[in-house]
């Protein structure tokens, strides 16, 4: 059975004159669809080598859709005058609606967002008249991945028939494709029921809250999510008469809508929130929840009640309409993952930061934690389980830092010579199964507690401590024995075991000083060489020189390095100049950006285009194939000021040339 998933096609346009990539520009849908060859050539050029089963050779995971889903290829189509993404998908039996939904995430996740798509948004594509980058996904409202059927009532199409390997669309569900009902008073008036009965789940959510005494960990995201659901559905959301009438089945609608908010707390973009509440109705289909008629369909979803009498009691003020939002979030470059924070209400703009939001939230009596290690001041909303949750997360973030140096310890002993005689081999031997051990250890021990973490974490080699404890018939079973003496004994370590300081380029803190005093220097030649160009110059490269500006002051104050990042931006000579190349190589959210920058790391060490630092030889520079730009003459991409001069001498060019009529664009009743 074979099946096709459909989806929108982005892109970013150079006109020819444009040979620096400056002031991008977007191709009209028009203009998309003379490119169809090209786009298709570029697509199937990096299609897998598994000629079977193409992107499904990188699923990866043994269920019932690797079991079904036999291949799954990329192409595009031109329907309704427009250029779309297709995957076509074979299988063996038709898919469920789980299965059909985890392909979705599956072809967006990995295959739009990484794989394929990752490789089109860094290939510049010639197209007749200038350079296009093609993206296949897209942050934001923007993308959506259809069924056949979804797509035929999404554009109206009356001749793309259901695929019968997918599964079939309920009348509500098919009730969100149709236009939008004018506002009759019917509607209106439905409207407005629904309105109330959020209104007062919301009163009865706020009295019972009042009556909780100890809020867990679940408790604290309910409350942000039941909050951000009443202040959305209520005062942003345009309904569609199918989507009223859904909530209005169930006697706990606002429960309906925030369970949604709950899980998708990390997200910023409502629609997917909103799309899985009227499209997948799990909480109909699961029997959750009671529902109107009476009938109780499996009414077992209860939140828990945590009473402790000694804890006093925690009243969240209800924040709709202030200006500020109790906020959860896992992807956030600042804030600490589900740990309950308050936000500026991006909805009505009443604050211009989040911290004015906060300190509002404050005088209205949010209590928010101060002076706990580790943590802003006046950020993160003051209960017993968001402290559990915040150490729990530095605790796992000083885990994460141990384990990394501890390999850059191994790393460092293995490949440093060793002087030892045939006498002392035996000994030798010993020592590096020790050091071996030592590192495996602590990336295999789960029972650190924050003390010994931190304790640990003041040495520069860690390893070396735990390795004295070790003999060759060592196991972990021993760690527990072998920290609570390196804690009871650390006085003495220290004047034995080098410690990290900050002039130490072997810790972290010293490594991104490190790479920020390089990052200083870059900066510092970037701007003596922009004296050699003119002011005309200047202007006209002002689109490139941004991104060099704002990556310079992102990653030397804002970016909270990893171990592994500063590593990596270690090895070039020019870091600067590489980041502000990906800084703008692409018009896709901040948080992808960063992504793209520090994936596929050895890919992009091989691949070439930067000089490295020449005393790394396991990273050497390695010239490609083909130039890695187009206006590279030699093999090497041209640097950034180099390529800002070029850009400003090829306008100054074009400008000063008179203009010929004769060379302009043929219109399209013309052609």
């Amino acid at each position: 059975m074979e099946a096709k998933l459909y989806s929108p096609v982005f892109n970013t346009y150079w006109s020819g004159m444009d040979i620096g990539h400056n002031d991008p520009d977007e191709l009209t849908q028009q203009g998309m669809v003379e490119c169809l060859p090209e786009i298709r050539a570029a697509i199937l050029d990096k299609c897998p080598q598994d000629a079977e089963r193409g992107y499904m050779a990188y699923y990866g995971t043994v269920d019932s859709i690797n079991e079904k889903v036999k291949s799954l290829f990329v192409d595009v189509e031109i329907h309704n005058e427009r250029l779309w993404a297709v995957a076509t998908v074979n299988t063996t039996a038709p898919l469920t609606t789980d299965e059909f939904d985890s392909l979705k995430e599956y072809i967006t996740d990995d295959v739009y967002a990484d794989e394929l798509g990752g490789e089109l948004e860094h290939d510049y594509i010639n197209i007749d008249g200038g350079e296009i980058v093609v993206s296949l996904w897209k942050h934001g409202d923007e993308f959506f991945i259809d069924s056949q059927a979804e797509f035929a009532l999404r554009l109206g199409i009356d001749n793309l028939a259901p695929s019968p390997a997918e599964p079939p669309l309920t009348p509500a569900q098919a009730a969100l494709y149709e236009p939008d009902a004018s506002d009759s008073a019917e509607v209106a008036a439905l409207r407005e029921r629904l309105i109330n009965k959020l209104d007062a789940d919301m009163t009865k959510y706020l009295a019972d809250l009042n009556k909780t005494a100890f809020f867990s960990v679940d408790k604290s995201a309910e409350v942000a999510a039941t909050f951000n659901a009443y202040n959305y559905l209520t005062e942003l959301h345009n309904f569609h008469p199918s989507e009223i009438n859904y909530l209005l089945q169930f006697k706990e609608s606002l429960k309906v809508a925030a369970e949604e908010f709950e899980w998708d707390a990390a997200t910023d973009n409502r629609s997917n929130i909103t799309w899985k509440i009227f499209h997948d109705q799990e909480a109909l289909k699961s029997g959750r929840y009671e529902l109107v008629q009476g009938d109780t369909v499996n009414d077992t979803y209860v939140p828990e009640n945590y009473v402790d009498a000694s804890e006093p009691p925690v009243t969240l003020p209800d924040p709709t309409g202030k200006g500020y939002v109790f906020a959860l979030t896992d992807d956030s470059e600042f804030y600490i993952p589900n740990a309950l924070h308050v936000e500026r209400d991006d909805s009505m703009m009443t604050f211009k930061w989040d911290e004015d939001a906060a300190d509002a939230a404050e005088r209205d009596g949010i209590p928010l934690i101060i002076g706990m290690d580790g943590v802003p001041d006046d950020v993160y909303i003051d209960t017993p389980e968001n402290r559990e949750i915040i150490t729990l997360h530095l605790t796992a973030e000083a885990r994460q830092r141990l384990v990394e140096r501890a390999q850059q310890n191994w790393d460092d002993y293995r490949n440093k010579p060793h002087n030892t005689t045939p006498d002392n081999l035996f000994n030798m031997s010993v020592k590096v199964i020790g050091h071996r051990n030592a590192c495996q250890f602590i990336k295999d021990y789960d029972g650190f507690t924050a003390e010994q973490l931190n304790c640990l974490l003041q040495f520069a080699v860690p390893v070396d401590l735990i390795a004295d404890y070790l003999d060759p018939q060592s196991d972990i079973s021993e760690m527990p024995g072998i920290l609570a003496n390196i804690l009871e004994e650390q006085e003495t370590f220290k004047q034995h075991y080098a410690l990290v300081s900050e002039s130490d380029t072997s810790s972290i803190e010293g490594m991104v000083q490190q790479l920020r005093d390089r990052l200083k220097e870059n900066y510092d030649v970037y701007k003596r060489d922009m004296i050699d160009l003119s002011k005309e110059g200047i202007f006209y490269a002002a689109a490139e020189i941004m991104p060099v500006i704002e990556a310079y002051g992102y990653f030397s104050q804002e970016h909270n390095y990893k171990e592994s990042e500063v590593n990596f931006l270690l090895k070039f000579e020019n870091p600067l100049e590489y980041v502000s190349d990906r800084w703008s190589a692409a018009p896709v959210a901040h948080a992808r950006t960063i992504e793209g920058i520090f994936a596929d790391q050895e890919r992009t060490l091989q691949k070439g285009g930067y000089s490295l630092i020449p005393d790394k030889p396991e990273t050497a520079l390695t010239v490609p194939d083909k130039p890695t730009h187009p206006a590279a003459a030699n093999g090497e991409k041209p640097s950034v000021i180099e390529r800002i001069k070029q850009h400003a001498e090829e306008q100054r060019r074009r400008t000063a040339e008179p203009k010929n009529p004769t060379n302009r664009k043929k219109t399209e009743q013309e052609l």
